[in-house]
Parts: structure tokens; C-alpha cells; sequence
């Protein structure tokens, strides 16, 4: 299976605070995070505490395909809104490649927000317009209750 995301698995261990010197973190490309600024929802209150020993696993994701079965994209790491985009893609090309029939493994799957959530969603969109089906398998118990808690268990779960 070719896995799409990470280059190595090395990348699936946490990883180190990165920065300058004072070791702040990095929100992105070359761009440190101000850990002195407040960190707001909108309204000036704060919403969350960034704290320099942030664990970050990255997303990584793959597709087995034998002869004429349904294809099992296999994820690992977390599901969320800077993964999100990248992962919904990825499953409309194996529906529009493999055929609107779809299975994920979610063994792998260490969180979700609900972005991740959405793109499940949206790959079921695409999936059932096609005359197919997305199925999600081997969640974890905190992703069960996610999907339970969303509605969408009847729809996704197998």
C-alpha cells in the first residue's frame, strides 16, 4: 500500500517543539506561533492555552484495491481541519477511480474534529450520488461516540 502524507513513518511519533531558541512552535511553514499574544475565540475571551509541548501526528492515508473488490483506504493519525481537505480529495479520487463503493478502515484514526467529521460526509455525498456506498469500519470507541452523537452511526457504520 502506497500511504500518502507523511513521507516516513518516523512521522508517526510525536512530534518535537520546533522554533528559535525559545522554543516556540512553528503554526506552519517557517511561521512561529507568538506564545505571548492571548489566544481568542472572537470576542477577546481566551478559548484555549497554546503551551509549547504540542504532540502533532500527521495524516496519512492509503488504498488497497484487489480485482474487482471494493477498495480500503486505511487511515492514520488525526483527522482535522488542516488535514480535512487534503483526505475528502483523496476519497473522491478512489470513488471516481475504484467505483462508488467504499470502505475505511479507521483503525489508525487517533482523532477527528469536525472538519474530519465533514469529510466523511461529503465522500458519502459523492459516493451515494454515484449509486454507491461509503462504509466506515473498526472505529474507535471515542469515534463511535462521535458518529452515535452526530446521527451519522446508522448511516456510516457497517
Amino acid at each position: 500500500m502506497t500511504w500518502w502524507g507523511a513521507s516516513d513513518s518516523a512521522a508517526l511519533e510525536p512530534e518535537q517543539p520546533r522554533g528559535g531558541s525559545h522554543g516556540r512552535p512553528q503554526t506552519g511553514e517557517g511561521e512561529t506561533m507568538n506564545m505571548d499574544a492571548p489566544v481568542s475565540g472572537g470576542n477577546g475571551l481566551p478559548c484555549a492555552l497554546a503551551t509549547s509541548e504540542t504532540l502533532v501526528m500527521p495524516l496519512e492515508f492509503g488504498v488497497q484495491t484487489r480485482d474487482g473488490a471494493t477498495p480500503v483506504v486505511s487511515v492514520r493519525g488525526e483527522l482535522d481541519l488542516a488535514t480535512a481537505e487534503r483526505f475528502w480529495k483523496f476519497l473522491y479520487a478512489v470513488i471516481d477511480t475504484h467505483g462508488p463503493d467504499i470502505v475505511v478502515d479507521l483503525s489508525g484514526l487517533a482523532f477527528c474534529d469536525a472538519y474530519g467529521l465533514s469529510a466523511f460526509v461529503r465522500a458519502g455525498n459523492r459516493a451515494e450520488a454515484a449509486g454507491g456506498c461509503l462504509t466506515l469500519v473498526a472505529p474507535r470507541p471515542f469515534f463511535t461516540r462521535v458518529l452515535r452523537l452526530s446521527g451519522l452511526d446508522e448511516r456510516f457504520l457497517a
